[in-house]
Parts: structure tokens; sequence; C-alpha cells
């Protein structure tokens, strides 16, 4: 049973391993980080977090909870320069097995479907660049796994309401998908309405009761409502960034599972008939649940639908029965060399890993792997040419990376773009880097 369940974590885990020990993150990740490290070292607050001392200062674009909880182990870590990375993979792998057990319990399918998510090149890439969906996809599962039981007692449905709960505390309503489960499963197998009723009367209260309490901060109202409407709001409006068609998501989506209904064409051809299950169901409608509503809105990412990527991979393994292929390989002699195998390999990778930069920027190579010698507190710095103060990758990697905060024009210390700025004043002299590559630290005297 566990050995099928570490086959398919390994398999997954092959393109995430040879970023393990590597730099370059997408700059939304960057951005996290620099959030939940500034937050543990108290500049900012729960209720007011800051990006930058300049940009995002307080930062509304996202709600607290991923940049608390994370803040956290930047309190027992440090300043690590790629603890997020750790935590973000951590977390996947956790989410991960979480949904393993809560698969076990609804579906004959265990564990490959795992292994699977691999020919879906998002949810790996994901893991490994702390996006908000993994802690979406971590306060769901553990929701998920307490559902199942909500009908047994009203504490279930509000637990299960209390990590719902967490998950929309991440990135608003589309952490909120899960509130469909109770529903589809008391139907499936034939529940009273009356105790659906009363399971939903107590996932609502374990919703509400934590989100009226910070209602009563008028700080938190102040960061809700700035919040919806800068993002919610802005997005279904079409006031942020705009997709071509507000169905970009669902095309984006069947491209990312297409090779999932190839595999499964391939295997319902060899097979002379197919079940339709409770599982395939469950997992079907919770997929749909949170890819689909974001047609409400212009401002899409191929990223938004890594969460329900998992369920399309449950529910296509369910209909496939592909349980007998787990059965097969869990009898197969050598499967835990199989096994073993992949673990070296992994482990090959992570350390081929070292110091690796995936990114095109620069700055990695002037600054980050190459830190200047100044004292690494939080300041601001003049930049050159003023452009540079909106280039959001650069923004990101000089905050996560070395506390800087941009400001146009020159200071005491300025980052300039060497093959951009075309006056640099007499006053000033380059201290970083020797030889650089695009970028450079000037430092003005009065």
């Amino acid at each position: 049973m566990y050995k099928g369940l570490s086959f398919s974590l390994l398999i997954l885990l092959l393109p995430v391993s040879y970023r393990f020990f590597s730099h370059g993150l997408f700059f939304d990740g960057l951005t996290y980080a620099s959030i939940s490290r500034n937050l543990a070292e108290g500049v900012g607050t729960f209720f007011k977090p800051v990006y930058t001392l300049t940009l995002g200062n307080p930062s509304y674009g996202h709600l607290p909870m991923a940049f608390w909880f994370s803040s956290v182990f930047f309190k027992i870590f440090g300043d690590h320069p790629l603890l997020e990375r750790y935590i973000s993979v951590s977390l996947g792998v956790i989410s991960l097995v979480l949904l393993y057990l809560w698969a076990k319990s609804i579906s004959k399918t265990r564990w490959i479907w795992i292994g699977f998510l691999i020919l879906s090149p998002i949810l790996p890439w994901a893991i490994s660049n702390y996006i908000l969906e993994v802690f979406i996809l971590l306060w769901t599962s553990i929701s998920l796994l307490i559902l199942n039981h909500s009908f047994k007692g009203p504490i279930f449905p509000f637990l299960g309401g209390f990590f719902l709960f967490l998950s929309f505390m991440t990135k608003g309503p589309v952490g909120l998908f899960v509130t469909v489960y109770p529903a589809v499963y008391g139907f499936l197998h034939k529940v009273e309405i009356k105790k659906i009723l009363k399971a939903y009367i107590f996932l609502i209260l374990g919703f509400f009761l934590p989100l009226l309490f910070l209602l009563s901060f008028e700080d938190f109202r102040i960061y809700l409502w700035k919040f919806l409407d800068g993002q919610v709001f802005a997005g279904i409006v079409g006031k942020r960034e705009i997709t071509p068609s507000r169905f970009y998501i669902l095309a984006r989506l069947a491209i990312e599972i297409s090779p999932l209904i190839f595999l499964l064409i391939l295997r319902l051809s060899f097979m002379r008939s197919v079940m339709l299950t409770n599982g395939f169901w469950l997992s079907l409608v919770l997929a749909i649940s949170s890819s689909f509503p974001f047609v409400i809105s212009l401002k899409q990412m191929p990223f938004y639908i890594v969460p329900s990527l998992p369920f399309f991979a449950l529910a296509f393994s369910e209909l496939g029965g592909f349980w007998e292929i787990e059965e097969r390989l869990e009898k197969f002699k050598y499967f835990p060399a199989i096994i073993f195998t992949l673990l070296i390999l992994n482990l090959l990778l992570i350390f081929a890993s070292k110091n690796r930069i995936l990114s095109r920027n620069p700055f990695y190579i002037d600054f980050a792997l190459n830190p200047p010698k100044i004292e690494k507190v939080h300041r601001k710095v003049g930049v050159c040419p003023d452009f540079l103060y909106s280039d959001w990758e650069t923004v990101a990697i000089a905050q996560r990376y070395l506390k800087l905060s941009f400001v146009p024009g020159w200071m005491e210390y300025t980052v300039v773009d060497i093959k951009n700025c075309k006056i640099i004043p007499q006053n000033c002299v380059k201290i970083h880097p020797k030889n650089p590559k695009r970028f450079a630290l000037f430092f003005c005297r009065n």
C-alpha cells in the first residue's frame, strides 16, 4: 500500500527535484516569500503585511493566511534564501499524502493517480515555486478528510468549515470549492436531507465564526474590502490583467489534462465495461467546482487550475479502473527495486540542482548569488533608469535576497542597469560587483 504511495510520489517529484537547491522562483513566489519573511521579522503585521518599504506597503493583494503560516517557518529557520522552496515542496507532498488518505476512503484507486500528475507539468511547477495554490491544496485536503465524517457528529463539519476558512483566508472565494462535498457525498450515499442540512449548518458556523471574529477588527475590514475590490471584483469586470476570453482557463485546463484524457482513452480501449463509481463522481465534481467557476473573471492565470488537477487525475483513474494496474504493480517482483531506483534518481537530481539559476534575470548573478558587502537590512535604494522601479521580477529578487526597496532616481545607494542607465553622476562610484553582467550597485557621496 505505502510502497505504491512512495512510487507515485517519487515519480511526481522528478521534475521538482532538479529545482530543489536551485535559485529562481516565479516572481509571485518571490513576492509571497518576501512578505512572509518580513512578517517574521516584524516588518508588517497580520492585518497590514508589507512587501517592500515602497511598493506594497501595506500589501493587500492577497489575504494573509499563507504569509502568516510561512512566517512561522522563517522565525524558526531564519532568512534562508531557499526556505520558501522547501516550504512549498513539503506542503505539496503533505497535501498529496492527505489526498491519498482521503482517496482511499472514497475510491478503489488508491495511489497511481498521484504519479499521473507528472503528465500535467504545471502542478510540479507550482509545488516548487511557492504558489498560493499549494496552500489551498493543504487546507482543502485536510477539510476533505474531516468532511468525510460530516454525518457522524457536528464537530466534523464544524472543523471542516474552519479549514475552509483557512483556505478562504489564503486566496479568497477560490478556496471554497470543497463546500459542495457534503451535498454530493450525501446524495450519492442516500443520506437524509435533514442530516445534510445539519452538516451544512455546522460547516457554515465553522467558517463564519472565525471570520466574524476577524471582522470585529477595523484593520481587517479594510484589508478584506481592498482585497475583494482590487482582486475579485476588478477581475470580474475586467479591470485587472485581462485574458482574451473568460473561457481561457477552460482551454488551458483542456491542455493540461489532455495527456490524462489520452491515457484514459487508451485504457478504456482495453476494458469491456466502465463503472461510474461514487469515487469517480465525487472527484469529478470537486475538480469541476475548483476550475470552472474561474470563467466569471477575466483575470485568469494557468496555475489557478492547480487545485483541480489531483481530482481530475483521481476521477480518470477511477473511471479507467486503474486499481487493477495498482494490484499488478504491487505484486511485481522487482517493484521495491523500482522504488529504490526512483529514490536514488531523485537524490541525484536534487544535488545536481545546487546553485543552478532557473531564471534569465542577470540580477541573480550580479547580486543574489554574489551579494554586496553592505549590511543586509531593509533600506530604500535608488534605481537608474527609473523603469527598474516597476520591473516586477527585479523588484522581487532585490527584496527577497537583499531587502532592497526601489525608489526612482539616485540615492546614497543606487542599483544601476548598466546597459540602460545613460548618465551616472560624478559623485557616484560602483562598489559591486567587480564585473557586472548587467546590474551594479553604486555609492553616492553627498
